[in-house]
């Protein structure tokens, strides 16, 4: 999934069917033709009843495949990774491209 390429903000968020316990998140970043399109930094945000609550920062100042944050246990709602406007790849930074995330 890619968000249109535009400045702002960018986020991709999980949202689960009831409060569920979580101190993971891992993002599978997407890569083509042997290029890696992942954020330079990132903030990992839980919903804790109305609130989003930023519980984790990441940042990969080199390219990589998967970013894997742990933060102190809490229940949630839903949880979203938001990338910074123009924090986003090297070649590309208004754009956000994850292939998959997992939420533990």
């Amino acid at each position: 999934m890619a968000t249109e390429e535009a400045p702002g903000p960018h986020w991709v968020q999980v949202t689960f069917p009831a409060e569920r316990d979580v101190q993971r998140a891992v993002i599978y970043w997407n890569a083509e033709a042997d290029r890696v399109f992942s954020a330079r930094r990132f903030e990992v945000q839980a919903l804790v009843g109305e609130e989003w609550l930023p519980v984790a920062e990441g940042t990969e100042p080199e390219p990589t495949l998967v970013s894997t944050v742990e933060f102190d246990a809490l229940q949630a709602t839903a949880v979203r990774i938001v990338q910074p406007e123009g924090a986003g790849p090297v070649a590309r930074p208004e754009i956000m491209w994850v292939a998959e995330v997992e939420v533990y």
